[in-house]
């Protein structure tokens, strides 16, 4: 009868404990899950992310090729002998547009903030996005905004001499782009940054781009 009992009692505990623990077990992968879903719905506003930072990048990118080419030409134009009026109108008017670069981070700043990048399986993709938004894309932003000044001095200084008032485009006096000198100077540092930077903007596209493909094959398996 004791026997009975003592049995009794080791197979309650045992079903009890088993019990207890595949509780413990069940809340874990309940967790696990919800985190694992948290992480994959915040790299899916990541890929949003890199979406919009690709279409910045191409923007400044064309406008750079502008900036340059029109550069050269209008350098050309102004050491003619007699520059038309209408030449330096339009070629000068090519140099407006551009952007400066804003580092679209709002998910991998969550991501971070939370505790969950360490989460991340991919040891390489979490480096990755520690490279792309703690070092490569905060410089790049830097870079831009030293850039972008540079710009709007130079687009100061067309104001200046008059070129153009508002949204209307006009050289009065085509002759006073021939003969400022502090002018041309801006022009100069425009063409020299705008050469010093691109390749980082093209290097930062690049990057962009393997961080995508990289992602969309991490919330594929």
């Amino acid at each position: 009868m004791k026997k009975k009992t003592v049995y009794k009692l080791l197979l309650e505990f045992v079903l009890i404990f088993s019990a207890v623990t595949l509780s413990f077990i069940a809340e874990d992968y309940r967790q696990n899950s919800q985190l694992r879903d948290l992480e994959r719905a915040t790299l899916k506003g990541i890929l949003t992310d890199l979406e919009y930072d690709q279409d910045q990048l191409k923007t400044i990118l064309y406008f750079d090729s502008l900036k340059l080419a029109t550069t050269e030409e209008l350098n050309g134009v102004l050491s003619s002998d007699d520059p038309d009026k209408e030449n330096v109108e339009y070629v000068v008017s090519e140099f407006f547009g551009g952007t400066t670069f804003n580092l679209t981070n709002s998910h991998y700043e969550s991501l971070s903030s939370s505790g969950m990048l360490k989460e991340i399986t991919s040891e390489d993709l979490r480096n990755q996005l520690i490279n792309y938004y703690d070092s490569f894309g905060s410089h790049l932003k830097s870079v831009s905004e030293l850039y972008q000044s540079e710009y709007f001095n130079f687009m100061h200084s067309l104001d200046k001499l008059g070129v153009f008032r508002g949204v209307e485009f006009n050289v009065r006096d085509h002759q006073v782009l021939v003969n400022d000198i502090e002018w041309k100077g801006k022009l100069s540092r425009v063409y020299t940054f705008t050469q010093m930077f691109n390749p980082q903007y093209e290097r930062m596209l690049e990057f962009n781009r393997s961080l995508y493909e990289k992602i969309s094959k991490e919330l594929e398996s």
